[in-house]
């Protein structure tokens, strides 16, 4: 995702909601063509990568669900009580 290991930084802030409606989909998306444009990839998230597949599929881009096979989380809080999140402690 943007910012993070080597990929480039942005010159302008970024949110959790560019993560989740832009990163997520453009990361399997990209997945899915490098290797020979399979149909479904596993998504491994640890803490924040975590918690945007799963705000992602939850609601924001369900258009994804189709390309997942399976998902696991690690270290991925979904307590968001003082967030516009909120609802995604419900899973």
């Amino acid at each position: 995702m943007r910012g993070s290991g080597t990929s480039d930084r942005p010159s302008t802030a970024w949110s959790l909601d560019d993560y989740i409606y832009q990163d997520v989909p453009t990361i399997i998306h990209f997945v899915r063509k490098a290797h020979g444009d399979i149909p479904q990839v596993h998504y491994l998230g640890h803490s924040l990568g975590g918690i945007c597949i799963l705000c992602a599929l939850a609601d924001v881009t369900p258009s994804l669900q189709p390309y997942i096979k399976s998902v696991i989380t690690i270290a991925s809080s979904l307590e968001y009580n003082q967030s516009v999140w909120g609802g995604c402690q419900e899973f």
